[in-house]
């Protein structure tokens, strides 16, 4: 792939990546929120969600 090309394919998975980031922990049954060195920092389970 040429620069344009890769370009191009990172867009179209980062715009899905952010729509799920957005969407999905409101339906999830855990979700795990993760610190910039990817570390868990907090676990919400079913019923923990607000």
């Amino acid at each position: 792939m040429n620069d344009a090309e890769i370009a191009r394919f990172v867009q179209h998975y980062e715009r899905l990546t952010r729509w799920l980031l957005a969407e999905l922990p409101s339906r999830a049954d855990m979700v795990v929120e993760l610190d910039a060195d990817r570390r868990a920092t907090h676990v919400r389970v079913s019923g923990d969600f607000t």
